[in-house]
């Protein structure tokens, strides 16, 4: 097993939540490969109960519903000016952070 691929993917039938496999997911990873991971959720796993739960044990990357209204606020008042260029045309990046169900979450939008 590498160091640098994912070690575990699963696929859900469409009208499986994220959210009700979690707990059970979380459980079988930490038993067979430990803790010391990077979990990579897509946003059906951003909950401030998943973020309360997962933040303080875990590292992890989240994408982020577009639709909260502390995204919507940082997006309306993102300013492209001052964004970063990144080495791929016509994409920057802005690094910013708010605070979500209690925890505090750095985010960035590309």
């Amino acid at each position: 097993m590498s160091d640098n691929l994912p070690v575990f993917i699963q696929a859900l039938s469409g009208n499986t939540s994220d959210r009700d496999r979690r707990e059970r997911i979380w459980a079988a990873l930490q038993e067979k490969w430990g803790e010391d991971k990077i979990w990579v959720w897509d946003s059906a796993g951003y909950s401030e109960k998943n973020l309360r739960e997962i933040s303080e044990s875990y590292k992890w990357i989240m994408r982020v519903p577009e639709t909260l209204s502390e995204v919507k606020e940082v997006l309306e008042n993102a300013d492209a000016e001052k964004m970063r260029s990144t080495t791929l045309d016509g994409y920057h990046l802005f690094s910013t952070g708010v605070e979500y169900g209690g925890v505090t979450v750095g985010g960035c939008i590309l």
